[in-house]
């Protein structure tokens, strides 16, 4: 028998990032830019994810007052909209694991497939490739099945890592993901393959004071 899908429902409001938990208020800087050019969830068209999220950053990435310090959070708040939009939920964000050590995730959605997969954002690589790997083979410790995607918007460096993944350099990360790229849109239609949960009384995922979960 086909698995039965179950997918929460997503309300498109102008309070979309606290209702469902990606900010817990709308005093960042970033949370404030991303709902002035994204108002309601469903406020640009949505052809597909990669398409929707070339669309989403080039609208909140412009403008000269746009520095690094912001980046991280608007890329972070990005792609937790296309999960909403997707209704991939429930899902973590900057979530700790429990035996997984000096790690917390950008983006994590505790599955009954393969238990974690984590989504580890970075806008740049340069050096930090290493931490998503350290961070990947120490969850893979704990969680066999457990699957780690790194994605980055710097397309050369993103292929300088894929490269290393395929010659077997790098082995904890599944594969790197440029969201703009077809890449995006096909780990999208495998996360939508399988079914996230919320995880149970025994706290396998926990959240530190900066940490959200999203329904």
């Amino acid at each position: 028998m086909p698995k039965k899908e179950k997918r929460s429902r997503v309300k498109l409001s102008t309070n979309y990032l606290v209702e469902h938990g990606i900010a817990k208020d709308v005093s960042k800087q970033a949370v404030k830019r991303l709902l002035k050019v994204q108002p309601t969830l469903d406020y640009f068209p949505y052809p597909s994810p990669s398409q929707y999220f070339l669309r989403l950053w080039t609208a909140i990435s412009a403008g000269s007052d746009f520095n690094g310090n912001m980046a991280g959070e608007c890329f972070e708040l990005s792609i937790a909209c296309v999960l909403l939009r997707e209704g991939i939920l429930p899902f973590y964000m900057q979530a700790e694991v429990q035996y997984v050590p000096d790690a917390r995730f950008d983006i994590l959605i505790y599955t009954s497939e393969v238990g974690p997969v984590a989504l580890s954002l970075k806008t740049s690589l340069r050096e930090r490739y290493k931490q998503a790997e350290l961070e990947a083979l120490s969850l893979r410790s704990v969680h066999r099945k457990a699957e780690t995607y790194l994605l980055t918007n710097n397309f050369t460096e993103g292929q300088a890592r894929q490269k290393q993944i395929e010659e077997g350099v790098l082995i904890g990360i599944k594969q790197v993901i440029i969201p703009g790229s077809h890449s995006f849109d096909v780990l999208i239609k495998h996360l939508k393959t399988l079914t996230p949960e919320e995880t149970g009384y025994v706290p396998i995922i926990s959240l530190p004071n900066s940490g959200r979960f999203v329904s």
